[in-house]
């Protein structure tokens, strides 16, 4: 499972970017809101963790340093 949080600051709307992601990376999303605090985060399923920080750079212009990889299966 990979999560995304903190999009809204980059004027993006959950539920448009969960549709964009489930074509791109042919996967189920979910849309949900952020446990105790305002907002929401993207759920998809799989490990598209460097994938999905490539598109967001890429096809959304995010700068790279607003990018926060946490990979919680390596150990």
């Amino acid at each position: 499972m990979t999560r995304v949080s903190g999009f809204e600051s980059f004027l993006m709307d959950a539920e448009a970017l969960a549709s964009k992601l489930q074509k791109k990376f042919a996967c189920s999303t979910l849309v949900a809101e952020l446990p105790g605090k305002k907002g929401h985060e993207v759920l998809i399923q799989g490990g598209v963790i460097e994938d999905l920080a490539k598109h967001l750079v890429d096809q959304y212009g995010i700068p790279k340093r607003y990018i926060e990889v946490l990979d919680k299966t390596k150990k």
